[in-house]
């Protein structure tokens, strides 16, 4: 069984992450997590992109739309 990393004790400790609302320029990342989101069997290609357009898959950009009222983002301050 793998030993389960205490980050407190790591070689090098995490950085406090950032918190922002989100924003209409984080549309671009969340869509591209939603791709990534979507299971592919081992073996098989991968989905064309266009698969983000479909109704069944579009329904989960929950961000669209939602002006102001988009959320938050979290990131780590390094790269």
């Amino acid at each position: 069984m793998d030993k389960i990393m205490d980050f407190r004790k790591a070689a090098r400790p995490m950085e406090a992450p950032i918190v922002r609302k989100a924003a209409a320029e984080d549309e671009p990342f969340l869509r591209e997590m939603l791709y990534h989101s979507l299971f592919v069997p081992e073996g098989e290609k991968p989905f064309s992109r266009t698969i983000l357009q479909d109704p069944a898959v579009s329904k989960y950009e929950i961000y669209r739309g939602m002006g102001a009222n988009r959320g938050y983002r979290l990131y780590r301050a390094d790269p």
